[in-house]
């Protein structure tokens, strides 16, 4: 599920664009991702929006080149990260839900994401990053949480049907109020948001190093 509902359309540094818009070497943020997504995943793909959001999953559904099926849930009234996991939950399929924001620059691999969920028994993974600890003055990393996470499709039974439903906010507690496990995993790539330019200076250094690669591996071959 690729979550649209919050798009920095008023951040003055994107110059009215949505985050998800914004332009890589070959193709948007949020295009990128859901080719990242449909070339690794097999299983629908979900792409939840809201407002004027809409138009971004028009444009992926349009340019998609994958066969992945992709549905466009509308967020009539903003529900929250959880609240449209729950409403879109018909329209998946399997037990494990990955979920993430529509401005991510993913660079670990969904199936090892997957697969660490699985491995940690858990009933929702929340995916962080190691950042340097101040209390310790950087000798200890503390685990940041991303908007990037996984959950098992039936914990989705714990959030409510109606009002506004975040992850960490309302679906973490309920799970930990029923005794179910809810785990941490540290990212090993280079995954993060966009949020703010200096993160957006950094994802296209790394898209145009990929692309650099590709092309050089490409030559090598022939």
């Amino acid at each position: 599920v690729v979550l649209a509902g919050t798009v920095g359309h008023d951040a003055h540094w994107t110059r009215g664009w949505p985050r998800p818009a914004l332009p890589l070497s070959t193709c948007t943020m949020i295009e990128n991702l859901v080719d990242r997504l449909g070339e690794t995943l097999s299983g629908a793909l979900a792409l939840c929006v809201n407002g004027r959001a809409e138009w971004l999953g028009e444009q992926v559904q349009r340019v998609h080149p994958y066969g992945t099926k992709i549905t466009l849930h509308r967020d009539a009234m903003p529900r929250g990260s959880a609240g449209c996991l729950r409403d879109c939950r018909d329209r998946l399929t399997g037990q494990a839900i990955l979920a993430m924001g529509a401005s991510v620059w993913l660079d670990d691999d969904p199936e090892w994401l997957l697969r660490r969920h699985r491995e940690e028994g858990n009933a929702l993974t929340l995916y962080c990053i190691r950042t340097p600890s101040l209390q310790t003055r950087g000798q200890l990393d503390v685990l940041r949480p991303t908007s990037l996470f996984c959950c098992e499709s039936s914990v989705l039974d714990f959030v409510r049907p109606s009002g506004f439903q975040d992850v960490k906010e309302q679906l973490v507690p309920a799970l930990r109020r029923a005794g179910l496990r809810v785990g941490a995993v540290a990212l090993r790539g280079n995954t993060c948001e966009v949020t703010d330019w200096e993160s957006y200076m950094r994802v296209l250094a790394a898209d145009l190093a990929l692309r650099g690669a590709s092309r050089g591996a490409h030559q090598l071959v022939s």
